[in-house]
């Protein structure tokens, strides 16, 4: 018999399972029947917490936008150490969140949602883009970034980072192995930003 939970709980758990199909499975599993697997329900019920495909999808994307929002680094004058903060946040939302940022990677959640949905997770995505290339200007601004990259470049870098320890190269998509305190990676990081 499946255990009694909360509208709330179950539809968190739903919201959960749908980024997991996506980001692990792709569009093709993305289906009500297996959606209501995954949860433990049977498509009835599923459609007792939601009236519809797109109305999980809508939830999905809110999820996808509180966990960015309350990962957003606070104001400061000091470009990298932004930077930094943004980074150290994100790769903590990775360690808790691993299909959820991989999604961000790909454009599987963007192709199963419509146009107004869709410009939205591409205006989430802009906007981390934006502060990180922001950062880096101002960083340039200051004379503290190395001079033979452009910012483009290092922009390229410091996505490439998040992307490289959300999906690694390879057939399989598992959480990467290879650890490194998350502050040594950022001193790393920071030392080639400035070129030291």
């Amino acid at each position: 018999m499946t255990e009694r939970r909360s509208t709330e709980e179950r539809k968190s758990e739903i919201v959960r399972a749908v980024i997991s199909i996506i980001a692990n499975d792709g569009l093709g599993r993305f289906t009500t029947a297996g959606i209501a697997r995954a949860v433990g329900l049977s498509e009835g019920a599923l459609f007792r917490h939601y009236p519809s495909k797109e109305a999980i999808l809508l939830d999905v994307v809110n999820h996808l936008e509180r966990s960015l929002g309350a990962s957003a680094p606070p104001a400061c004058d000091d470009p990298l150490a932004a930077l930094r903060s943004f980074f150290l946040d994100r790769v903590a939302l990775l360690r808790r969140e691993p299909d959820l940022v991989r999604i961000l990677f790909s454009t599987q959640l963007e192709q199963a949602l419509g146009a107004e949905l869709d410009g939205k997770i591409i205006r989430l995505k802009q906007s981390s883009i934006q502060f990180v290339l922001g950062c880096l200007t101002r960083a340039r601004d200051q004379g503290v970034l190395r001079e033979d990259l452009t910012n483009d470049a290092l922009l390229w870098f410091v996505t490439g980072m998040l992307q490289a320890l959300v999906a690694p190269p390879g057939a399989h998509r598992t959480p990467v192995t290879f650890r490194m305190p998350d502050e040594q990676l950022w001193r790393v990081m920071e030392a080639f930003l400035r070129g030291k």
